[in-house]
C-alpha cells in the first residue's frame, strides 16, 4: 500500500530530498527531483497568493476621535510643551508632545504640533510622517496641507543640506551659511592647521576654498624651494624660502582674522535678548 503523503508540502520536500541522498539509483533520483520541483512550485504559488491577499486588505482604519477627557489631557500636555519650548528645553518639548499623541492619537492638532516640532528640529522624515497622519484625520485643513507641501518642496528643491541628506535626496558636498556644522571656536582651531577649513565648516564656501587654495599653493611653493636648496645632498636655507614662508603666515593670519570679523558681525545681528520665563514655578 502506498503511504499517505504528508499534508505539509514543505515537510514532503524535506523528506524527498533526504531520500534522494540515500538512493544510488539515478533514475529514481530523477523521478524524486521531478516531484520535489512540483511541490516547490505549489509552495511558491501558495505564498504568492497569500501575499496578494495581504496586499488587497483594506488599509488600517484611522484612530477614533479622542474623548473629551483624552482631548483635555492632550491639550494640557501641549500647553506644557509650549511652556518648555519658551524655556529652551527642546527634549522635554518633544517628549511632552509625544505623550500628547499617545494619549489622543485621533487628535489631528496634537499630531500637527509634533510634526511642527520635528520640522523645527529639521527631522524631516518624522515631520512628514506626523503631518500625513494629521492630514488623514483632517483632510480639509488647508494650513496643515500647506505645511506638508512646503516641507516636501523645501527638501526636494531648496532645503538645507541637513534635510536633504536625511531624505536621501542630495549628495552635495557644499555647505552654505544655514548649514554650518561647527562653532566659531572649532572653526578657528581648524584654521590654525588648515587655513580655509574653518570657513568651510561654517558654510563660507567661497572664502574657504580661496584660503585653502592659497595655503596649498604656499605649501607646494615651500616644498619646491626646499628641493631647489637640497643640491649636493645637503639641505640649505636659501632666500627662495622667504616668499612662500611669508605667504604661508599671511594666509593663516588673514584667515583667522576673517573668522573673527565674521563672528563679530554675527553677534551684532543678533536680536535683542528677552528675559526667560521662570523655570522654577510649577506648571498648572
Amino acid at each position: 500500500m502506498r503511504p499517505v503523503e504528508p499534508t505539509d508540502p514543505k515537510a514532503e520536500i524535506k523528506r524527498l530530498k533526504a531520500k534522494m541522498g540515500a538512493i544510488p539509483d539515478r533514475d529514481v533520483r530523477v523521478a524524486l527531483q521531478v516531484r520535489v520541483d512540483e511541490l516547490e512550485a505549489q509552495v511558491a504559488a501558495a505564498e504568492a497568493e497569500v501575499q496578494q491577499e495581504e496586499a488587497a486588505k483594506e488599509p488600517e482604519a484611522p484612530p477614533p476621535p479622542p474623548t473629551p477627557e483624552q482631548a483635555e489631557q492632550a491639550e494640557r500636555l501641549v500647553r506644557h510643551a509650549m511652556l518648555e519650548k519658551q524655556r529652551g528645553n527642546k527634549a522635554a518639548v518633544t517628549k511632552l508632545l509625544q505623550e500628547a499623541v499617545d494619549v489622543a492619537p485621533g487628535a489631528p492638532a496634537t499630531l500637527e504640533a509634533l510634526g511642527d516640532d520635528f520640522a523645527e528640529r529639521r527631522r524631516v522624515k518624522e515631520a512628514l510622517e506626523f503631518y500625513k497622519r494629521a492630514m488623514a484625520l483632517d483632510p480639509k485643513n488647508v494650513g496643515l496641507e500647506k505645511k506638508h507641501a512646503m516641507l516636501v518642496f523645501n527638501v526636494g528643491s531648496a532645503g538645507s543640506l541637513d534635510d536633504q541628506l536625511r531624505a536621501n535626496l542630495s549628495d552635495n558636498v557644499f555647505l552654505n551659511r544655514a548649514d554650518a556644522v561647527a562653532s566659531f571656536g572649532t572653526a578657528k582651531f581648524l584654521t590654525y592647521f588648515f587655513p580655509g577649513l574653518g570657513h568651510l565648516v561654517l558654510g563660507r564656501t567661497g572664502a574657504g576654498f580661496g584660503f585653502l587654495g592659497a595655503w596649498v599653493a604656499s605649501v607646494v611653493w615651500t616644498g619646491l624651494a626646499l628641493l631647489h636648496g637640497a643640491g649636493g645632498g645637503r639641505l640649505r636655507i636659501t632666500a627662495g624660502l622667504l616668499p612662500p614662508s611669508v605667504l604661508w603666515i599671511v594666509v593663516m593670519l588673514v584667515a583667522v582674522g576673517s573668522l573673527g570679523t565674521d563672528r563679530a558681525a554675527a553677534r551684532s545681528k543678533k536680536s535683542p535678548t528677552r528675559p526667560k520665563p521662570p523655570v522654577d514655578l510649577p506648571f498648572d
